[in-house]
């Protein structure tokens, strides 16, 4: 993915370092301090979640000049659930291992979906809203997202026929980081 940096100030790059912010981010008063993680992701492409940045992946850096350029690492602050269903063996394995994963929806206590408060060194979250039935994340599996909570988007994450097999169609969501209690 680009990874879009902006700096204050100088209208050329002259420091030895900058502060690098990558993700989601949103003004809710002044500069860039809020990230954004959305209730409704979508992945395209079994394994390959190519969009998480805009469904709220957060991360920061220090840019540093080597002479060339400048380099830096991202750190990235969100948390991730990778699902990799798979069809374990038994009498419904045939038919399981024929079916495709549309969605996933999980719901916890805490709010796990929002405009979060940022900074340069992570999620800076003093406070955390209380989550309810209403309050949880959709990831859809799809390969377009007409209607995500009918069901008539084409599914397109297999089940894999073994346990090995699901590593390579995982299905990942981006959520608030944190320790979340009675996720269903």
């Amino acid at each position: 993915g680009v990874v879009r940096a902006t700096w204050e100030g100088d209208s050329k790059l002259e420091k030895p370092e900058y502060k690098v912010r990558y993700g989601n981010g949103t003004s809710l008063g002044s500069g860039y301090n809020y990230n954004a993680i959305k209730n409704i992701q979508q992945q395209f492409v079994p394994g390959k979640a190519t969009h998480l940045r805009q469904y709220g992946d957060y991360a920061t850096a220090t840019a540093e000049d080597n002479g060339l350029y400048y380099n830096f690492t991202l750190k990235h602050h969100s948390a991730y659930i990778t699902f990799m269903p798979y069809a374990a063996a038994g009498d419904s394995h045939d038919a399981l291992a024929s079916c495709k994963l549309l969605r996933v929806k999980i719901y916890s206590d805490k709010l796990m979906y929002g405009n979060f408060p940022v900074n340069d060194e992570g999620y800076n979250i003093t406070s955390w809203s209380s989550g309810n039935e209403n309050t949880g994340i959709t990831l859809m599996c799809t390969q377009n997202i007409q209607a995500p909570t009918t069901g008539t988007s084409t599914a397109n994450i297999p089940i894999s026929a073994s346990k090995d097999a699901a590593v390579d169609n995982g299905a990942i969501m981006v959520l608030a980081p944190g320790t979340y209690n009675n996720v269903n």
